[in-house]
């Protein structure tokens, strides 16, 4: 692949990786080094979660891409992509993964993670697999700032900047609740978001809300919207569908 494609993609964003082997973190980092704004590495699990918060912190921002590890001390990577999950349900992560660690695989992908890298790290198939991530990454970002609103019919959209559904013109009159609820969904229009998910969404905006409560939340929010939109994925949690919105 054209390196100087992936440079162009990944120039603007920030990386974090996550991996207890210390030569090959070294060693990777050092390599999208030369890509990235700015990379940073973290030796486990906990210390990834902490630099994932203290980035924010300092920034008032996530990283824009996580690659971790799956086996590490302390804390592993599947425990590290749920908690990163309930701070941040649209965060793009990437995951390391052996062969023989496949049993981990479909845990992951039930929980929304963008792509594998396997290990032995393949140096050109890691750069063609985060050339179409950042692609992604950017595309969004690129969807967000041109439109910043998503078209569930000619008629009926919700707009993420205002944090507001509008139908034939006219604002929905919604509760802070169902408004939070959507604007969750709507950061996540390719992945499911799960009930725990949801309640630790809602506990970040100090409102107390149980799996009883969510399906409460959505019957309502179902019949006030004009278009069926919220798609229930049972037993894990909900999902919005959006036909007229492009977001690859």
């Amino acid at each position: 692949m054209s390196y100087q494609l992936l440079y162009e993609e990944t120039k603007n964003l920030n990386m974090l990786f996550v991996e207890d082997y210390a030569e090959l973190r070294e060693n990777t980092i050092e390599i999208l080094d030369n890509y990235f704004e700015y990379c940073e590495g973290a030796v486990d699990g906990k210390e990834g979660l902490k630099q994932y918060k203290a980035y924010h912190d300092k920034n008032n921002a996530y990283f824009d891409l996580v690659i971790t590890d799956i086996k590490m001390p302390e804390m592993d990577g599947i425990s590290l992509v749920k908690e990163i999950y309930k701070i941040n349900p649209a965060q793009p992560i990437v995951v390391l993964s052996a062969h023989h660690e496949s049993e981990y695989l479909l845990t992951l992908i039930n929980i929304g993670i963008e792509q594998f890298i396997t290990k032995p790290i393949d140096h050109d198939n890691m750069l063609n697999i985060l050339y179409k991530v950042t692609k992604k990454i950017n595309n969004n970002y690129q969807m967000e700032i041109e439109n910043n609103r998503l078209n569930f019919s000619h008629e009926s959209y919700f707009d993420i900047e205002k944090n507001a559904f509008f139908h034939a013109g006219n604002l929905l009159k919604l509760t802070k609740n169902e408004l939070v609820f959507m604007k969750l969904l709507s950061k996540n229009i390719n992945k499911i978001c799960t009930n725990d998910e949801i309640i630790h969404h809602f506990e970040y905006e100090e409102i107390v809300l149980s799996k009883d409560n969510i399906r409460s939340l959505v019957s309502k929010l179902r019949k006030k919207l004009p278009v069926d939109c919220i798609e229930s994925i049972y037993g894990i949690g909900y999902k919005l569908y959006v036909p007229l919105t492009e977001t690859a």
